[in-house]
């Protein structure tokens, strides 16, 4: 028999409604949405956190890896800026300078992907020494490159964590991306696939060109530009 409640009540929801954690990101973005518009920005991408548009970026894995960087496990929202109807338009010269400062930059040539460099064959490369931190990802980097030669995969990249090939990319900015997301700060490896490196690249210098890489994504003028409007 079903029973029935007392008169005036009402029966509550087995759970209350759960709010997007994103919710006062999705209302700082309305509320400067006109202002974005206005600035030329149509089409790009807004990383915004809290009250705080952060910055506009030409490409959402830019924003992405931004936010990743700059707030580490902290929720921020990435989201495309787009006009809708009863917004105002911006002359074309602003909507040019706007779109020109945020356009996606191609990615730099490798300098150890370069002619003429000094090579050596893969199997003459030492081994990394096991206290240094990515001893396992160079492990497994030397164990799958020759399947990975012979699958044609020479000079595209692998992105390795620890025993674990994760993946080839025809990009460095590729690879890394997808490591920063999967791992955030976490140590992984990327590197070019190759079966002569150059000897620049030999074991003495393998942490250095892991910090120099780290220093061009992470600490770059540009990888951590603010938006170039003015707040």
């Amino acid at each position: 028999m079903q029973e029935s409640l007392p008169q005036g009540e009402s029966q509550k929801p087995d759970t209350e409604p759960v709010e997007d954690p994103l919710a006062h990101e999705w209302r700082t973005y309305e509320r400067e949405l006109q202002r974005l518009i206005w600035e030329g920005y149509q089409g790009r991408f807004a990383l915004i956190k809290g009250d705080e548009v952060l910055g506009v970026y030409g490409d959402e894995e830019h924003a992405f890896v931004v936010g990743v960087h700059r707030l580490v496990s902290q929720p921020f929202l990435v989201t495309p800026i787009l006009w809708r109807e009863g917004l105002t338009r911006p002359p074309d010269w602003v909507y040019e300078l706007a779109q020109a400062a945020t356009r996606p930059r191609p990615e730099p040539p490798d300098p150890f992907l370069q002619p003429g460099l000094a090579t050596i064959h893969y199997t003459e490369v030492p081994e990394l020494p096991p206290d240094h931190p990515l001893f396992r990802e160079h492990r497994a980097y030397r164990r799958e490159l020759p399947r990975l030669l012979r699958e044609g995969h020479e000079r595209k990249y692998g992105l390795f964590k620890g025993d674990d090939l994760i993946g080839i990319f025809e990009t460095h900015w590729e690879a890394s991306e997808e490591g920063h997301k999967r791992f955030l700060l976490a140590p992984f490896m990327v590197t070019p696939i190759l079966e002569h490196e150059p000897i620049l690249r030999g074991p003495m210098l393998q942490e250095l060109r892991a910090q120099i890489r780290a220093a061009r994504e992470a600490l770059g003028p540009d990888f951590f530009s603010r938006s170039p409007h003015p707040r």
